[in-house]
């Protein structure tokens, strides 16, 4: 025998249509409190601090006349790094202290920002430079450089070394007297002229002995005291300057004839 649908129960079919939809009400309200509630954890733990540092600005310490491990220990208290190193030379800090800073102190910079610093080298070690074959005015700067003071300047001849130019010093190229010290300079005059000793002409033609000493580079005149008929015939029978004297290219000579 068929059974009546009509004589069943409101609760067989598994409730009342209204209880269902309040189930499913009390869940979909639970879901999206808790994605509320992870939404506002993440902006508190995440996106609010990244926001807060993204606009937040640091001062640069100075680190300048520290030591490496005390500049980058000072720079991560303010939440910086260093980003490398370079040494340069220095006259008086000691080597491995930091002379300068990129950026500076007190330059207001992003968290995390990195700083580039810069250690002594320490002083390098100064001597006399070679001045050999330089001018009087390089010679002087060169030495200004080194620290030390041109002293004073001799010149002497020389045959190879070109006028007004250094031949040595005195302390030597290469020493390290202390800075301050006073260096004398030793400088070419130039080629030194050759110098004859005047022969004795007596009783040479003058006519031809005239034309060989203007040749040999010398300002001949002469000077007669008889007149010869035949000037191939007159002999010199003195000289100015006398026999013996020393005389070099350029030189007046007179020639006595007779």
């Amino acid at each position: 025998m068929t059974e009546d649908p009509r004589h069943h129960s409101p609760t067989s079919t598994g409730g009342s249509p209204w209880v269902k939809f309040g189930v499913k009400a009390l869940i979909n309200l639970f879901l999206v409190g808790a994605a509320l509630v992870l939404t506002m954890v993440a902006f508190n733990f995440a996106i609010m601090p990244a926001l807060v540092r993204q606009g937040k600005q640091i001062e640069v310490p100075n680190v300048v006349d520290r030591s490496l491990d005390e500049g980058v220990a000072l720079l991560a208290e303010a939440g910086l790094a260093v980003r490398d190193t370079v040494e340069r030379v220095h006259p008086t800090a000691a080597k491995g202290v930091v002379i300068d800073q990129e950026p500076p102190a007190g330059r207001a910079v992003k968290p995390e920002r990195r700083v580039r610093l810069v250690l002594s080298a320490g002083g390098r070690e100064r001597s006399v430079p070679d001045l050999g074959g330089q001018t009087l005015r390089f010679s002087r700067s060169a030495l200004t450089q080194e620290g030390y003071v041109m002293g004073s300047v001799v010149k002497i001849p020389n045959q190879t070394v070109a006028k007004d130019f250094v031949m040595a010093t005195d302390p030597p190229a290469g020493s390290a007297p202390p800075p301050g010290t006073k260096v004398n300079v030793l400088v070419s005059s130039g080629p030194q002229d050759e110098t004859w000793i005047l022969p004795n002409f007596r009783g040479q033609p003058m006519s031809r002995l005239e034309q060989e000493l203007r040749y040999a580079g010398f300002d001949v005149k002469t000077s007669v005291e008889q007149r010869e008929r035949f000037a191939w015939r007159v002999e010199v029978i003195d000289t100015v300057p006398p026999p013996g004297s020393r005389v070099k290219r350029g030189d007046p000579i007179l020639l006595i004839g007779s």
